[in-house]
């Protein structure tokens, strides 16, 4: 089931829905994610192997508890704690610094193969961010990315988007 159908699921349960994005603090990936209230771990756990995820997390007061549904072998249910950070985006959402009006950073170049593949990763990983969490500096529709043209480097090949599973790459 795919993230559509999840949500439609969900509306038909007349259950909250709300959507939010977890970042890790060194900003490597950026994941969208459903917050649901009103089911019990049963409900979540079978709504999550129907929609092809390999967990759902009850979130208390105390904790985040990672219910397994089952379809990894990597996972099983586990504890840990949560920090909620609420903040309207000032800034560029891959900057890892608080300068509200800094240009995005650009990374790679355009010359060898080498900095032209890590350029066309970081413009991915950029958009990705953009998506999810927005961009003060260019909320007025420019694109300020520091030591870069606009524009810049384009992927031949599908792009395989970081998560916390793992780094950017190209599909073989």
């Amino acid at each position: 089931m795919q993230q559509n159908k999840l949500c439609a699921r969900l509306r038909e349960l007349n259950l909250a829905l709300r959507f939010a994005v977890a970042v890790p603090r060194d900003r490597t990936w950026f994941e969208g994610f459903s917050v649901v209230s009103g089911l019990d771990d049963e409900q979540a756990v079978d709504l999550a192997c129907a929609s092809g995820q390999p967990a759902a997390i009850r979130w208390d007061s105390d904790s985040l508890v990672i219910l397994s549904s089952g379809l990894a072998d990597d996972i099983s249910t586990s504890t840990t704690g949560w920090q909620l950070e609420s903040s309207k985006v000032s800034t560029c959402p891959v900057r890892k610094d608080a300068d509200p009006v800094g240009r995005c950073p650009n990374f790679g170049g355009p010359y060898g193969s080498t900095a032209i593949h890590a350029a066309a990763l970081w413009r991915a990983h950029r958009k990705v961010a953009l998506a999810l969490l927005g961009c003060g500096p260019c909320a007025d529709g420019s694109e300020r990315i520091w030591g870069s043209p606009r524009g810049g480097t384009i992927s031949l090949a599908e792009e395989i988007i970081g998560s916390r599973y793992g780094g950017y790459t190209w599909r073989p």
